[in-house]
């Protein structure tokens, strides 16, 4: 008999998965599932989820919507979130007044070996969930480290930022109390959170992964270059407007023919206007399918300042067969040899010259598609990432 596994994930839409957290959150519940009997509480309508992937994890919803708004919504939010958590503290957080009516129910009627938690806001069951089932093994899975990721783009100098930077930190250097083990994305990741918690809690290191693509042949003499995230994640955003600013205007003098394809949900920024107008820039937005935009392009490019974690979109545009180009911080949690799997950049001067020298040798390109794809192959793919995370938290746990 299949152990038993409660996935926890306040989203209310990761099914299809449209971003870099989602296809986390998809791939961990799908290839868990594998191994163990899974029970998945989610603000999606189980109506919603008609994936086949999914046929076979129990799927429960909280019983109505919760009301945010109006005096007497707020007032009665914060006494049933004191009631609910036994403290007079801490601010109401929704998703605990979401699922703690259904997690309570479920106590009713199952027990559980062990409890994954999405990010913080539902790792604040954590307590309740110890209270419950006492002998689960409790784990979130932390896909950033959220204040550092937070000062990055934040002038903390504002009070109202300084505010959620320290209330983030806070919530992060106390992982322990709500929690037996965290995952995390990279190595730097699971450093920073156990020195956070001045390591009275395990890190597990479960970095993204990608899935098999159907991989086709390219001329790679053609200057074509995709870039693909959410495009309303500020490191994203920051990061393409730089190279826009920064690198395409020599790249476009420089490059005879060059194109630039952009894809990613919620481009509606007035930012992203003189983009929208550039004749050699295809700037598409949100797609239901991108693989026809990775196979006609032939270069991906991670612009990014500011991160942390590890980023899907370079381990997808890899399994493509597409060379990248990248900073350092762009390709951070990817265990690459510079050069071999992916060139880094990190200045403007550098990444303009990395792609105006390698667009004129395609066999460098074709050799960095095929070698990255290899370390997709042997580290990266998600039945390997899972399997092994299995096998940590069964040696864990007993």
């Amino acid at each position: 008999m299949k152990q038993k596994l409660l996935h926890i994930k306040p989203y209310k839409n990761f099914i299809p998965p449209k971003n870099g957290g989602a296809l986390r959150c998809y791939h961990l519940c799908t290839e868990l599932a594998t191994y163990f009997d899974v029970t998945l509480i989610t603000l999606q309508p189980a109506s919603d989820i008609v994936d086949t992937n999914f046929k076979n994890i129990k799927i429960l919803n909280p019983a109505k919507p919760l009301k945010l708004d109006g005096f007497k919504a707020k007032l009665m939010n914060a006494i049933k979130y004191r009631w609910y958590m036994g403290t007079l503290k801490g601010p109401a957080e929704a998703t605990v007044l979401e699922f703690y009516p259904v997690l309570k129910q479920l106590f009713k009627t199952e027990t559980f070996d062990y409890v994954l938690m999405e990010h913080l806001s539902s790792m604040a069951l954590g307590k309740a969930i110890k209270n419950w089932w006492p002998n689960a093994l409790r784990i979130v899975d932390q896909h950033n480290v959220d204040h550092l990721l937070y000062k990055q783009s934040h002038d903390l100098r504002i009070k109202k930022h300084k505010k959620t930077f320290d209330r983030l930190k806070y919530q992060e250097s106390h992982m322990y109390t709500y929690a037996d083990y965290f995952l995390a994305c990279s190595a730097n990741d699971v450093t920073e959170l156990s020195l956070l918690n001045k390591n009275r809690i395990k890190g597990l290191l479960v970095p993204n992964g990608t899935t098999q693509k159907k991989v086709i042949q390219k001329d790679f003499s053609e200057p074509s270059l995709i870039f693909c995230g959410s495009l309303d994640y500020a490191p994203n955003k920051n990061g393409l407007l730089w190279f826009y600013e920064m690198i395409w205007p020599k790249l476009k003098m420089t490059v005879k023919g060059i194109t630039l394809t952009v894809i990613g949900r919620n481009g509606q920024d007035n930012a992203y206007a003189p983009l929208k107008i550039d004749p050699q820039i295809n700037f598409i937005g949100e797609v239901k399918d991108v693989t026809p935009y990775y196979q006609k392009n032939n270069i991906a490019i991670v612009p990014l300042l500011e991160g942390s974690g590890t980023r899907l979109k370079i381990l997808e545009a890899m399994s493509f067969g597409l060379p990248v180009i990248s900073t350092s911080i762009g390709a951070e949690g990817i265990d690459y040899i510079e050069n071999k799997h992916i060139i880094i950049a990190n200045d403007a001067a550098l990444f303009q010259q990395a792609i105006i020298d390698n667009v004129k040798k395609p066999t460098i390109l074709k050799n960095l598609a095929s070698e990255s794809l290899l370390l997709i192959n042997e580290k990266y793919n998600w039945q390997s990432i899972v399997r092994k995370m299995k096998q940590n938290l069964i040696t864990n746990k007993n």
